[in-house]
């Protein structure tokens, strides 16, 4: 691993919300991992230098925040399975993305590897990214530093948005009842599936109301998807 990498990541780690300190060269490899897209990689490999992307540590780091999550949900609350559910939403790409930046915990393009056709797309990154490093680097926290130390990351990223969740953010729901209130026509969904590994994919919705385009949106998941694209349609009724 070159110098300047190394700093990096060993920044990152040492930021407080992290406070890792003194990782093994062993460690510090998977945390480079971590935070290696598949564009990078893939550049990389077509230069026959060897690089891993961080999907599989992603993938296990996703089942880790779903459980730690879900865990805290049941021990904490006395909410029905519903209630559980619905704020399992802070574990969506999107809701995730958007608590890293608003904590500028230090997931950017100084940190994430990106090839150049994706690190050349404007100044933000995509949220699926931004959602995917995270999940990598709990993955690799895990390994590295044990399940404890990566439920008190995950808590201290997510804890208060739990606590603090709006179920009134059922948008679905929330547009159905007014379409059918103020007798606004047919509602309608239109799904497809975008590009996208097997294990994350990503949807995309189009609300339709009478034949007219009212809103869209992408996510993890058809509902998720579905979600967004409701949202948007309210917000742009409530405009009309």
């Amino acid at each position: 691993m070159e110098e300047a990498r190394r700093k990096t990541i060993e920044e990152l780690l040492s930021n407080p919300f992290f406070n890792i300190s003194s990782a093994s060269d062993k460690a510090l490899l998977l945390y480079d991992q971590s935070l290696t897209h598949r564009s990078y990689a893939k550049e990389m490999q077509d230069k026959n230098i060897d690089c891993l992307d961080n999907e599989r540590l992603e993938f296990f780091g996703n089942f880790i925040l779903g459980f730690v999550v879900s865990e805290f949900l049941f021990k904490n609350f006395n909410y029905s399975e519903g209630k559980m559910t619905k704020r399992m939403e802070v574990v969506s790409d999107a809701f995730l993305a958007k608590v890293i930046k608003k904590k500028d915990i230090g997931l950017d393009k100084n940190t994430i590897l990106l090839g150049k056709g994706r690190s050349g797309q404007g100044k933000k990154l995509e949220v699926s990214i931004i959602a995917s490093a995270f999940e990598a680097l709990i993955g690799a926290i895990y390994l590295d530093r044990g399940m404890a130390k990566a439920r008190k990351i995950i808590l201290d990223l997510l804890g208060d948005e739990i606590e603090h969740f709006d179920p009134g953010r059922n948008y679905i729901g929330r547009l159905q009842e007014l379409i059918q209130k103020n007798k606004l026509g047919e509602l309608k969904y239109l799904e497809k599936r975008l590009e996208g590994p097997d294990h994350r994919p990503t949807f995309k919705a189009i609300v339709e109301i009478s034949g007219n385009k009212y809103g869209a949106g992408k996510g993890s998941s058809k509902k998720a998807a579905k979600m967004v694209a409701a949202k948007a349609a309210l917000k742009k009724l409530k405009k009309m």
